[in-house]
């Protein structure tokens, strides 16, 4: 993403700070973004210092707070006054009206600090989009210095204690080598799993912690007095877009969580498909921005037997899968058509995105399973869309399919039966 903001202009406004989120959201190393704050602001706006101070392991909770007075202090950058100021007030201290020491403040906690001294007088708006921006910074690197790795136990470890467990029942268990295979069988699922379990809790604390960076972040700048009509917009439109998110991912945890406990509910009945359809269609209009949907549908199409309710949410995860995965906008084509001399009906969507390999397709509906490319990192969510799918169809006596070519485009089908009398 490029900036074309050039250094003579004085006036950084919203739009510019913005764009410049979406660059050190895509970072993922602290040092990195330290760097990328200095130059950037150095070299577009109107400032002759940038310094950004993270505290060290020092900006835990301590009972001696002297300690990080005296980091910071032995840094020959912030006065005693200063930094007792910004501690204590978590609020921004001016030098004057062109420096200014902002706090990059987590949950109450000070974790660093944010110095910038600009060549003209820094404005009150300009204050305020500034802090905002030393908000959403701190909870940045807040998020990098979390721990990766959940699980206590690394996958070495693992191995470690398991590879000596079976050393022992091979020296006393010398003829039972059938046995000892199961058992290092049942040790590989073990691992599998608990690699499983890691990795999926550490991709849905990241998806859930990315839109709930955004909301605090926006939400802390709505706190703030004097806020422009434009930034006030702004960020409450980036609020409901995060919330909406969030929700969405939330929604699916819990019915798939519901799911396995006590099944879907399903109740048939006879089902008008291209009702449905547009129904579903209408729905997603706050969504496919740049895309045309093109419907195709056979004359006098059946009736189906379905649950309208479940089918409906198919139809949608569908729609809205072929929106994500074709970011660049385009058609997508909606058919439905009867199949098997009128037995069953299939819908397809098909869409000319980014496509899958072959390796992609066979796993595309497995429960938490992404497609990982350069094309997807951008995309959220958790791998649970076309899964629930897979789960909704089977519950529906139908049938769900997938084909897809890499960087052409993926199509994907759903066979019902037709309603009986």
């Amino acid at each position: 993403m490029d900036i074309t903001v050039s250094r003579s202009s004085k006036n950084f406004n919203w739009l510019w700070f913005r764009n410049f989120m979406k660059i050190i959201e895509d970072l993922n190393d602290i040092d990195s973004i330290i760097d990328k704050v200095a130059q950037t602001l150095k070299a577009y706006l109107p400032f002759v210092e940038v310094e950004v101070y993270i505290l060290g392991n020092l900006s835990k909770d301590k009972s001696d707070g002297s300690e990080v007075m005296q980091e910071l202090i032995d840094s020959d950058f912030f006065d005693r006054r200063l930094i007792e100021d910004i501690l204590i007030s978590k609020s921004p201290s001016k030098v004057s009206a062109y420096q200014v020491t902002y706090p990059l403040e987590v949950r109450g906690r000070v974790i660093g600090l944010f110095y910038l001294k600009a060549t003209d007088e820094i404005t009150e708006d300009q204050h305020s989009l500034i802090w905002a921006f030393a908000d959403f910074l701190a909870l940045k690197i807040d998020e990098l210095q979390m721990p990766k790795d959940i699980n206590p136990l690394s996958k070495a470890k693992i191995k470690q204690i398991s590879d000596s467990i079976f050393n022992n029942l091979r020296n006393f268990l010398e003829a039972s080598l059938v046995k000892l295979k199961v058992l290092e069988q049942k040790n590989q699922e073990l691992v599998e799993i608990n690699k499983f379990k890691i990795d999926l809790i550490n991709n849905v604390s990241h998806e859930l912690r990315t839109p709930l960076v955004g909301i605090l972040g926006f939400s802390n700048m709505l706190i703030r007095h004097q806020n422009s009509p434009e930034i006030v917009s702004e960020a409450a439109e980036q609020i409901v877009d995060a919330s909406n998110r969030l929700s969405r991912m939330i929604d699916d945890l819990i019915q798939l969580n519901r799911a396995n406990n006590i099944g879907w509910q399903v109740n048939f009945e006879k089902v008008d498909l291209t009702e449905l359809i547009f129904f579903a269609h209408k729905t997603l209009t706050h969504f496919r921005d740049n895309h045309e949907f093109n419907f195709k549908f056979d004359e006098k199409l059946p009736r189906i037997r379905a649950d309208r309710k479940l089918l409906l949410q198919i139809i949608e995860n569908l729609m809205t899968n072929a929106i994500k995965y074709s970011p660049d906008g385009g058609e997508i084509k909606v058919f439905a058509r009867a199949i098997e001399a009128g037995k069953r009906v299939a819908i397809t969507v098909s869409d000319h995105g980014i496509g899958m390999t072959e390796e992609d397709v066979e796993k595309v509906f497995d429960r938490f399973y992404r497609v990982k490319s350069a094309k997807t990192n951008k995309i959220h969510g958790l791998g649970l869309g076309l899964a629930i799918c897979k789960d909704l169809a089977v519950a529906l006596d139908a049938d769900i399919e997938c084909e897809s070519k890499l960087s052409e485009g993926s199509s994907f089908t759903i066979k019902i039966p037709v309603f009986v009398a």
